[in-house]
């Protein structure tokens, strides 16, 4: 019968020698360090370039390893502050392999970014409307509404909209709706 032992750790927290030292993929390596430091770095390919070079290698010679970079490097683009010219030179430092990597995950990137704004004139339309909606029914349900209230409706998210406007169907304050 095996006897197996849970770990959690909080990978913002773990040192890079002790995840290096874990019975892991040097993919699930790589994941957890980024996943553990992309956030609020200014640079993160220092770390990586020096520490994780190797690790790096090794996901880029897997089968299937240049995909899994790239969303490794697309991840680094979009989570922390690590200029692109700075993924560039690391990325150099890795070869052709890596270059590939990095181009797919920017090409990515790119799509998304044009997606998003040809989305978001018509989103910004439909939010509008969508926070006029939900005063109305806010107000037909709970009266006049604080200013305060009014204006944080006027300025949420469209998800944020979204979630509100199902809610003020069963809630029975005001606050129930915009503090869930």
């Amino acid at each position: 019968m095996p006897d197996f032992e849970h770990e959690l750790d909080d990978v913002s927290q773990i040192r890079a020698e002790v995840l290096r030292a874990r019975s892991m993929t040097a993919l699930g390596e790589l994941a957890a360090f980024c996943l553990g430091r992309a956030r609020g770095s200014e640079d993160l390919t220092v770390e990586l370039a020096g520490l994780w070079r190797d690790r790096m290698r090794e996901v880029l010679e897997a089968p299937n390893g240049v995909a899994a970079f790239s969303v490794l490097v697309r991840y680094i683009l979009e989570a922390s502050d690590t200029p692109p010219e700075r993924m560039t030179w690391m990325v150099g430092l890795l070869g052709p392999r890596a270059e590939e990597a990095f181009m797919t995950g920017a090409q990515m990137l790119r799509a998304e970014g044009k997606a998003e704004g040809k989305a978001e004139g018509k989103a910004e339309g439909k939010a509008e409307g969508k926070a006029e909606l939900l005063l109305r029914l806010l107000r037909l349900k709970f009266g006049e509404l604080p200013q305060t209230a009014a204006r944080r409706v006027q300025s949420a998210t469209a998800e944020e909209l979204d979630g509100w406007a199902e809610r003020v169907l069963t809630a029975s304050t005001l606050g129930e709706v915009l503090d869930g």
